[in-house]
């Protein structure tokens, strides 16, 4: 059910972006953390046929903008826009996200998780499971059972994976 945004542009009703999330805490070695939350959002969103998900390779320039939600959203031809900011607090992860419509920059949906780091993949699937909700997309079972794949049961091994990505996309010498 295509919406037109003006004479020349169409936009997909459940196309969305995940903005880059941004680290609320002081302590900027979470930021890895923060910035795997927001990959795995967006790679289980991207896992459900019915939504448009951008990449984050376009999300990624906007992490410093001071552009409106609307204009984003209009350079991106997106109908949503998803925001989220965190923190890990000792082994307590706390999450905010929101659900932005484009257009008119109006809050939809707004949750607060909190959790263990432990529930760090149960936290994933409920916060694309419940974006997905938000939009109404029809999730089938098969992307159902894909989105709730837990990579490793390796905690540990997670997280040095989670620091490993974030040095890889910085560059250069760590």
């Amino acid at each position: 059910y295509p919406r037109f945004v003006n004479q020349e542009t169409i936009v997909n009703e459940k196309s969305l972006v995940v903005l880059p999330f941004k680290n609320d805490s002081n302590d900027s070695t979470n930021v890895y953390l923060i910035n795997g939350l927001m990959e795995a959002t967006l790679n289980n969103l991207q896992k459900i046929k019915d939504l448009k998900v951008l990449s984050r390779t376009s999300a990624e320039k906007y992490r410093n903008t001071d552009k409106t939600i609307p204009e984003m959203a209009k350079e991106l031809n997106v109908t949503y826009l998803v925001e989220g900011s965190g923190q890990k607090i000792g082994e307590r992860i706390l999450l905010n996200i929101q659900l932005i419509d484009g257009a008119s920059d109006r809050h939809l949906w707004s949750k607060q998780y909190r959790r263990e780091a432990v529930d760090i993949f149960a936290l994933q699937q409920e916060i694309s499971s419940d974006i997905a909700g938000e939009i109404k997309a029809i999730i089938t079972p098969d992307e159902k059972n894909r989105i709730q794949k837990i990579p490793t049961q390796n905690l540990e091994a997670y997280d040095l994976f989670l620091k490993g990505v974030d040095l890889l996309k910085k560059g250069g010498d760590a």
